[in-house]
């Protein structure tokens, strides 16, 4: 089963939605840690704070972090 069909059973078991679609974004890894590397740069003690989240991704490389995209309606 994708990673996005995962997420959609798990919000459908809640009995509170019924999911219309549900994928991956692909290369949502390196977004990520884009948005990750610009905070790290510009907040206060970013570089401390994000180094973790930073260190983490890089050493994935998307194999199993990425961002599911899913729409539902509510029941």
């Amino acid at each position: 089963m994708a990673h996005g069909a995962v997420v959609a059973v798990q919000w459908e078991i809640t009995e509170l939605v019924d999911v219309t679609s549900a994928r991956l974004q692909e290369d949502a890894w390196r977004d990520w840690l884009l948005w990750a590397r610009a905070c790290a740069e510009r907040q206060p003690d970013g570089e401390k704070a994000n180094r973790p989240v930073i260190d983490m991704l890089i050493e994935d490389g998307g194999e199993y972090l990425s961002f599911a995209l899913v729409t539902a309606r509510k029941r």
